[in-house]
């Protein structure tokens, strides 16, 4: 078994926030699916999330989980056809955006490119393992999935 994934009490808390911020991924993915952008808003706050940001003009918004504020949650419903959802990690997991839209259940964990290994988080690459090792969490970059949505809707 590779040392990043040997089950110890730090395995076991990167495994509930990484599961944690699956069910927030997968709760902004059907607000996605089912409801405007005033509504989605709304409804987040209603679940606990606090708005960090918002230009309701672009239709988008930046919202936070204060419990545990391991993301920023960014959606963007600009493009109603297609709107996406990116969680920014911050915190000893920084440097991972995990990225989906209203088209998919997947999420896309990407490294941030511009950041170099030592300004990672601490923990953000063996974080980035524990979230690969769940079915919903895929390597594929966002825009692949986004591509081949657009083609089947044609």
């Amino acid at each position: 078994m590779d040392n990043a994934l040997v089950p110890n009490d730090d395995y076991r808390d990167l495994l509930r926030r990484a599961t944690t911020v699956g069910k927030q991924l997968a709760y902004f993915g059907v607000v996605a699916r089912k409801c405007s952008f005033d509504e989605a808003i709304s409804s987040a706050e209603r679940a606990g999330f606090t708005l960090v940001a918002s230009n309701a003009e672009r239709r988008e918004a930046v919202l936070e989980w204060p419990l545990e504020p391991d993301f920023l949650f960014s959606l963007s419903f600009e493009d109603p056809a297609m709107i996406s959802i990116v969680a920014e990690s911050r915190g000893d997991i920084y440097g991972l955006n995990l990225v989906t839209h209203s088209g998919t259940d997947e999420f896309c964990v990407e490294l941030k490119p511009s950041l170099g290994l030592e300004r990672f988080g601490g923990n953000a690459l063996q974080f980035r393992e524990v979230l690969l090792s769940l079915p919903q969490f895929v390597e594929t970059p966002a825009w692949v999935s986004a591509s081949s949505s657009f083609l089947e809707s044609r």
